[in-house]
Formats: structure tokens, sequence, C-alpha cells
């Protein structure tokens, strides 16, 4: 029976670890499918969303009759002596049937706040997609510098390794192996460094994704660039208007409030009618059944005599922030074209300069071949060996710092396009 039990807790511990530890397989193309399904930011946007869409509908909800109901009782005096009446009751029924249009404008700003929380949700996303795939791609980034510190490092081992046959050949010094020696401690120490970015970096982006801690991250694809971009950054002026359109929404809305500012001076009209049952106050006489009901029915009509001046100044106000929104936003719309315009002019650039850094990985292999082959017949000594190892190191980690670049930089223009 013990054994059994054993088994069956160290089986069901095997299964809970499989189950944390799966690994999850990683793809720049599903980065925003990870993130609609398990980034919270964007959740939590979503619920905003739908909370002010539940306020909506407010104009029409504006002229539906409100039902109130009393009940009270009081204490009061007659001449030495105090009583208390009896029970009263009472029912009233009212119907907006005008209110200088506040009721209209009320469910305009609540439709633009909709909007804008709309809004709001799709610049957040974007934003959220952009830190993802700027992690990703640096994430990309640290393992393949790792590999190329790793790759370095081997080199050097076997250059080291040529220093000692030399030594004992009688042909190099002890100083040959000694610089080796210090260019191995080097890599060793940017290895561990790479290896605790890399890590940092994966923990970033499963943060942002929603993942659990703990899950092993896959990543099947490769830091590269693109030779066929540019339909992919094709875009009009209305892709990237999300940016702006908040503020171009809080102008609409400084307009509508400045509005209803105005409104609440004009004259409000309602239907009313109620029905009560007054308890008894008198100490000398029973009132009857009939005389204890009271019922009513009528219009009334009001207007605001003591607010005119502190409305139309708060409805000044209001416009004067409308103005500011709509120059903030038209500001807004320029320097995003403008920061458009200078990402894909960098974009190509680098583009280009992707090429040039291939063809230099091919001259510093090519050089650091032929050194190392001079280094073993004795015509370059240790320094050279070592200057064209650093070169091929240099031109590799070039190369993948420009696709890296590459990829922010396309990353950049993507999220002021929100896609």
């Amino acid at each position: 029976m013990k054994k059994q039990t054993l088994l069956l807790f160290l089986l069901s511990g095997f299964l809970s670890f499989s189950a944390i530890a799966a690994p999850m397989e990683i793809r720049a193309s599903r980065l925003r499918e990870y993130l609609e399904e398990r980034n919270y930011r964007v959740q939590s946007l979503r619920y905003l969303v739908g909370a002010a869409e539940s306020r909506e509908g407010y104009f029409g909800r504006s002229f539906f009759p409100r039902l109130e109901a009393h009940v009270g009782a009081e204490m009061f005096r007659h001449g030495a002596d105090s009583f208390k009446s009896d029970t009263s009751y009472a029912i009233d029924l009212s119907v907006n049937l005008y209110n200088g249009g506040q009721d209209r404008l009320e469910g305009q700003i609540r439709s633009a706040l909709t909007e804008r929380r709309r809004s709001e949700a799709t610049r957040i996303s974007s934003d959220e997609l952009g830190r993802a795939r700027v992690s990703y791609w640096t994430t990309l980034y640290e393992r393949e510098r790792l590999e190329i510190l790793k790759k370095s490092l081997a080199v050097n081992t076997e250059n080291q390794k040529a220093a000692e046959r030399r030594i004992r050949s009688g042909v190099a010094t002890e100083s040959d192996r000694v610089e080796f020696e210090m260019k191995q401690v080097d890599l060793i120490r940017e290895q561990a460094a790479a290896e605790v970015k890399m890590r940092v970096e994966k923990q970033n982006l499963a943060v942002l994704l929603g993942i659990e801690h703990g899950t092993e991250l896959v990543f099947p694809e490769v830091l590269s660039h693109e030779h066929e971009y540019e339909e992919e950054l094709r875009h009009s002026a209305d892709d990237h208007a999300f940016i702006y359109k908040e503020t171009e929404i809080q102008a609409q809305l400084s307009g509508l409030e400045a509005e209803k500012r105005k409104r609440a001076l004009w004259p409000r009209l309602e239907a009313y009618a109620s029905y009560a049952w007054v308890g008894e106050r008198e100490v000398s006489r029973s009132l009857s059944q009939e005389d204890r009901q009271e019922t009513a029915v009528g219009l009334r009509l009001s207007l605001p005599l003591a607010e005119g001046y502190e409305a139309l100044r708060e409805s000044a106000a209001f416009q004067k922030e409308a103005l500011a929104a709509e120059m903030t936003a038209r500001l807004m719309r320029k320097e995003t074209e403008a920061h458009i315009h200078n990402e894909l002019a960098e974009l190509q650039l680098l583009h280009d300069q992707v090429h040039d850094a291939e063809k230099n990985i091919e001259r510093a292999e090519k050089y650091y071949r032929l050194t190392q082959s001079e280094y073993q017949r004795g015509v370059k000594n240790s320094p050279d060996v070592l200057g064209a190892s650093e070169k091929l190191f240099e031109t590799r980690l070039k190369r993948l710092e420009m696709v890296r670049d590459f990829q922010l930089a396309k990353t950049h223009v993507l999220a002021k396009l929100g896609r």
C-alpha cells in the first residue's frame, strides 16, 4: 500500500512538473494573438470599453417615467400636548418632456466617451504589441549574440592550443599563450552577461504575453531581415489616426460640455401625477377616508434664475479647452507623419547597411583564415591572430546589431500604423 501511495505521489509530481515546464513556441506572426488572449492590460481595456457601452442610450432613457414611493410619520404638538400622526403614503410619477436639450447632449457625450475608450484600447493594444515585438527581437538578438560568443570562444580555444604546440616546438613564446588566455577570460565573461540578458528579455516577453512563470519559451525563428518589406508598410493618413483620435474626441467632448452648460439655463418642462394617503394630524376631529386621499395631475415648468453667471463661465472654459485639444491633435498628426517618414528612411538605410555588413563578414572570414594560416607557418604572431579573430567577431556582431535595429525600426513604424 505504501509503495502504491509513493508511486502515485511521484507520478502526480512528475505530471505537475511536466505541465508547468511544457515548452511554448513563440513566433513573431502570433504575438498579436497571444496579446489578445493573455495580456492583462488588453483584457482590462475590453472591460472598460464594455462599461462605457453600458452607459450609452441615455437620451432615450431620459424620457422614461420616474416613479417614487414615500412613506412617513411625524410627531407634532398641539398646545401643551404631543401627538403622533398616522402613517402617510404617497406615490409620485413624473416624465421629462423637455430640459433644454441637455439629455440629447448627455447622450452624445456618453457616445463620445465610448468612442474615446475604443480609441484608447486601440492605441494601448498597439503599444503593447510594439513592446512585445521589441522584446521578441531583442531576445533573438541576445540568443544569436550568445552563439557568436560561443563560436569566438571555440576559435580562441583552438588558437590557444595552436600556441601551446608552437611553444613546445620552440617557435613561439609564453606570451602567446597568455594573450589567448586573457582573451578567453573576456569571452567567458561576455558569454555569461549575454545569458543573463537573454533570460531577462525572455521573462519580459512572458509577462507581456501573460505566460505563466516557469514556462519554457521556444523560439524557432532566427533574427533576419526581409528583402521585400515596403508593401507591408504602405499606408495612408487614416492608418495612424488612432494615435491622435483620443485628443480629437476630447475636443468634441469639451465642445459638447460647453453647450450643455449653456442649456442648463433653458426652461425645463415635465408632466407629473401623484397620489397620497395623508396621515391624520387633527386632534379635535377625524378625517374621512375621502378627505385623507389626495391626487394631482399637471405640468411643471421651471426656469433657473441664479445659475446663469457660473454656467456661462463654465461654458466659456470648456470652449477654450476644446480649442486647445484641437490644436494639440493637429500637432500630434504632423509629428506622427514626420516620425513615420523619418523611420521609413532609417529603415531603408539599415536595409542597405545589412547587405554591406554581410559582405564584410565574408572579407573578415577570409582575412582570419589567411592570418591563421600564416601564424601556423610562423609569418604572423599571436597579436595578429587575436586582431583577425576580433575583427571577425566584430563584423558578425555588427551585422547582427543592424538586423536587430532593422526589425526594431520596422516595429516602431508598425506600431504607429496600428498593425
